[in-house]
């Protein structure tokens, strides 16, 4: 889904739990789709210790 709405261009809001180990694959995979089809990706989170933290 994320990829083909990156092909037609259309803005899409995604969220999930990150687990650093776990998902890094996963983003990185994802991260490239997206911008394959020269689409932007932004991140943005926070952490149980309530510190946020942005990037990609």
């Amino acid at each position: 889904m994320l990829e083909e709405d990156a092909k037609e261009r259309i803005d899409t809001i995604f969220t999930f739990v990150y687990s650093t180990s776990e998902d890094d694959r996963f983003v990185k995979n994802v991260v490239k789709r997206i911008r394959s089809h020269g689409r932007q990706v932004c991140s943005c989170g926070s952490t149980a210790s309530g510190k946020n933290w942005s990037g990609v």
